[in-house]
């Protein structure tokens, strides 16, 4: 959440709510100015292959000239000055060094340029030298490893068969919020193409849910706090279920009809099947993986489980 006098980034989705927002830097102070400065750093900078490849023309430059000034005195006694100065020069352009000198560093910045429009930063060619040696990865989870939305992952219902109806008063009701878990509910129901019933007297509860009424009956659909305050607990074999959902680090949305929970949806960060073929890429070539996040312990969990992580580590800060 943010609160007033945070910081926010550019082209980040405000998820729910109204922001008031006044620019602080431009230009120079932009954090896209970062990014590519730290291109025009990797460009600049030099690999131990390229410093070894300045040493070599160095002292191939100081042997051409050498070797070429003694081709130039020994052809000078032997002809006229023409001729050596001739042989002097074609020593020269065969031995100089300029194809070593320049070879190395335009391939380098070609390598970072390429990699900068594919999305790969690289802030010192040092490091992406030393990429070969790599035996762990590190991954950002939100946004990387999942798509940073939610998606309806277990539908739970009182009755047996009865998960499409939950399914579908929630997206009903749902249908007119703004929330990225309400837009969720409604767009399973809508890929499951279910029929969005129409909804009278919408009204959102900050923080807890939403309220409405399909066909003069009440649903109401948010957090169990919610449900405990409409005095409609859920049976206790059910709870159990959604506790175990919980516990995996999914949020867990109840539905209600006329004053009883008649199921309840669980909805989790969409993992990217990219993220799978990723990690199992890594694994078979025999790099470990781990993941950082400031999500919490079971969400971590859940995702590490899900993608086999060897590691990771939750409840890490940005900085």
């Amino acid at each position: 959440q943010k609160r007033e006098g945070d910081a926010v980034i550019a082209g980040t989705t405000n998820g729910d709510g109204s922001l008031r927002i006044t620019v602080t830097k431009i230009g120079d102070e932009t954090f896209l100015a970062g990014v590519m400065r730290l291109v025009a750093e990797a460009q600049s900078s030099k690999s131990r292959l390229q410093t070894l490849s300045d040493r070599a023309a160095s002292i191939l430059t100081l042997v051409a000239v050498v070797t070429g000034s003694v081709t130039f005195i020994v052809w000078l006694k032997a002809a006229d000055a023409g001729f050596a100065v001739e042989r002097m020069v074609a020593v020269l352009v065969i031995a100089c060094p300029h194809a070593l000198g320049l070879a190395i560093p335009l391939v380098a910045s070609i390598s970072t340029t390429k990699a900068a429009r594919n999305g790969f930063l690289v802030k010192q060619r040092l490091a992406l030298e030393a990429a070969r040696t790599i035996d762990v990865v590190l991954f950002d989870k939100t946004g990387t490893l999942t798509k940073g939305e939610f998606g309806v992952d277990h539908i739970l219902a009182s009755q047996p068969g009865a998960e499409d109806r939950v399914l579908q008063y929630s997206a009903s009701v749902n249908a007119d919020s703004e929330h990225p878990l309400a837009r969720a509910t409604v767009a399973e129901a809508r890929r499951r193409k279910m029929e969005i019933l129409k909804v009278s007297e919408f009204q959102r509860i900050p923080g807890k849910g939403v309220r409405g009424k399909l066909d003069g009956v009440e649903v109401v659909v948010g957090s169990r706090a919610l449900m405990e305050e409409k005095n409609a607990l859920p049976p206790g074999v059910f709870t159990k279920e959604a506790d175990a959902l919980a516990s995996q680090g999914k949020t867990v949305n109840f539905v209600m009809s006329e004053g009883e929970v008649i199921g309840a949806i669980a909805l989790a960060d969409v993992i990217r099947e990219e993220s799978r073929e990723a990690v199992r890429t890594l694994r078979d070539a025999g790099i470990k993986t781990a993941m950082i996040t400031g999500d919490s312990a079971e969400v971590a969990a859940w995702v590490a489980g899900e993608l086999g992580i060897d590691e990771y580590f939750a409840r890490v800060l940005p900085d």
